[in-house]
């Protein structure tokens, strides 16, 4: 009798990928940004009226060291480009209106800076991109 030898699968484990090319990635560079709802809702809105946007932009503080020696750092939620407009969306974990050195060491920076409270971001977000849209035009020209 001819003994028929069942062919095993070769098991494939796949690699973990890296998340970015770069060969010197640190997590704590590039932290994973997680949005609340209100931000996701105006970013969403300022995406579709066509402002050109960044978010989650540390600034470093050269101030002040943490205890690694690293300069401490302010981020902003949401930075309009080609303007020096700040959006702070004030959620219930973090309140930048409570923080006046913040605001500011923007404000000395040149920077304008727009608090906004969750309730408002999720209502009536539409209006808000729109006027952002028409302010940051303005202030571009």
């Amino acid at each position: 009798m001819i003994k028929h030898e069942r062919r095993r699968r070769k098991s494939y484990v796949a690699k973990p990928r890296p998340k970015y090319d770069n060969d010197n990635y640190k997590p704590d560079e590039f932290p994973t940004t997680q949005y609340t709802q209100a931000e996701q809702t105006l970013i969403s809105e300022l995406t579709k009226k066509g402002v050109e946007y960044l978010t989650q932009i540390p600034f470093k503080r050269k101030d002040e060291q943490t205890r690694k020696g690293e300069s401490k750092q302010y981020i902003t939620d949401i930075l309009i480009k080609n303007t020096k407009i700040i959006l702070e969306v004030e959620g219930s974990k973090s309140s930048s209106s409570d923080n006046p050195e913040r605001d500011k060491y923007f404000k000395e920076k040149g920077y304008q800076i727009i608090h906004i409270s969750n309730e408002l971001a999720l209502k009536y977000s539409f209006v808000l991109a729109e006027l952002i849209k028409a302010f940051a035009n303005k202030s571009s020209l």
